[in-house]
């Protein structure tokens, strides 16, 4: 599915003229078996043995994983769950979306990185000052 994602956000990328490093389908991996891997190790997580498990959802608290190595089973966490089912511009509304994000979602990361990550939400929000960015809402 990520692989079909990232040709139809290529697509979008593409008529909306989005400039390098803007580009939405950048994230996502193509058919390439060694690109499919970095995608899992970095966006879902992998887990290892006697620590915590490494790549984006598991380290946010999104998913967990009962097992190590390649026997693990993988499963969303309740935030996981809630963050999973807000409604998204992107996968919710094909054609014209112009934020990857609902502000509905973006509130609800926001407040949970705080939460759970505080230490990263406090370097994103100091990180958005010290560029010119607004303040992260909380």
């Amino acid at each position: 599915m990520a692989v079909e994602l990232r040709e139809a956000l290529r697509r979008s990328d593409d008529e909306s003229r989005r400039v390098h490093g803007m580009r939405w389908a950048t994230a996502f991996p193509t058919d390439d078996p060694a690109s499919a891997h970095r995608y899992v190790n970095q966006f879902l997580g992998v887990p290892r043995k006697g620590g915590l498990p490494e790549g984006g959802a598991a380290f946010l608290g999104f998913v967990r994983f009962d097992g190590v190595s390649q026997a693990a089973h993988v499963s969303l966490t309740k935030s996981g769950a809630e963050w999973a089912g807000f409604e998204n511009p992107v996968f919710d509304h094909e054609e014209g979306a112009d934020s990857t994000f609902s502000v509905e979602e973006a509130k609800f990361f926001l407040d949970h990185l705080r939460r759970y990550r505080s230490g990263e939400y406090q370097f994103s929000r100091r990180s958005g000052e010290l560029s010119g960015h607004r303040p992260l809402a909380h």
